[in-house]
């Protein structure tokens, strides 16, 4: 039992040298920050931690390395808006932090235990934060970071936003802000950031680098509301590859501000203020 304490002390110490210069590029640039100070009509909460670690090391030489679920997220103090959050910290169909730490770390266990000589050769980890990155009285948006690594050349990562009316208790859907009869007005707007943002002239075929269908411009889904731009994050491998990243295409509020209606307008008023 003291030998078991002691690996797990020494896990904590070790395992973040362990990690691959792509995983600490990503993890670095989505690291959990200290809450700003909350102004006092805003949605009160504190940040937590969760941990859970494989009972199986990996050692060799001087290191020494276990496969962890961790997570990073906000615990809202009034319960109806803590209960959406929830709902958006975990979207592989689990209902509790406990209930996906022993599916992932079970696979593992699994995967270690199926070998012969019940040895850990490598490790695995999964990392989530849910970061909230708009917190006003009438618009709360957060992104929820996944980095997941369960063997293979290298981990995958994503991030899903989502943007909520505490006032209302709904989740804010595209259409519900900028009508859909403005949707074409609003790609239109969108592509000639989006060329800007890649630095491509007006006539570039999206045929070689991109993964649009029909190599038409589109938009995705994946949206979130900043202070002063609406986001559209597109994932790896959903318009380009691994290698290239996510695409994160920001749009100034002033460039579309007559397309929103007047629900979408109220909202970027309580963000700016």
């Amino acid at each position: 039992m003291i030998r078991y304490a002691f690996l797990i002390s020494m896990v904590c110490l070790f395992y973040s040298c362990q990690q691959p210069a792509k995983q600490k590029e990503v993890e670095e640039e989505n690291e959990p920050k200290q809450a700003a100070v909350q102004k006092s009509d805003t949605a009160k909460y504190s940040m937590m931690e969760f941990k859970r670690i494989s009972p199986y090391f990996q050692q060799n030489e001087e290191q020494l390395d276990t496969t962890y679920f961790e997570v990073f997220y906000p615990k809202f103090e009034n319960p109806v808006v803590d209960s959406f959050v929830q709902k958006n910290l975990l979207v592989d169909g689990e209902s509790t932090l406990d209930e996906a730490s022993d599916s992932f770390l079970s696979g593992y266990n699994e995967f270690v235990e199926d070998n012969d000589d019940r040895i850990s050769k490598a490790t695995w980890f999964k990392k989530i934060n849910l970061k909230i990155h708009v917190n006003s009285p009438k618009v709360i948006s957060i992104s929820n970071f996944t980095y997941e690594f369960t063997g293979g050349a290298h981990g995958n990562y994503y991030s899903l936003w989502t943007n909520y009316d505490p006032i209302n208790n709904e989740k804010i859907e595209l259409k519900s802000i900028i009508p859909d009869y403005k949707r074409k007005e609003l790609v239109k707007i969108a592509e000639k950031h989006f060329r800007m943002l890649e630095k491509l002239s007006d006539t570039a075929s999206y045929s070689d680098q991109y993964f649009f269908d029909n190599h038409q411009f589109a938009l995705t889904e994946n949206f979130g509301l900043l202070k002063d731009s609406i986001i559209f994050y597109y994932n790896p491998y959903e318009i380009k590859s691994y290698a290239d990243g996510p695409t994160e295409l920001k749009i100034p509020y002033d460039s579309i501000k007559d397309l929103f209606n007047a629900k979408g307008l109220n909202y970027i008023k309580s963000i700016a203020n």
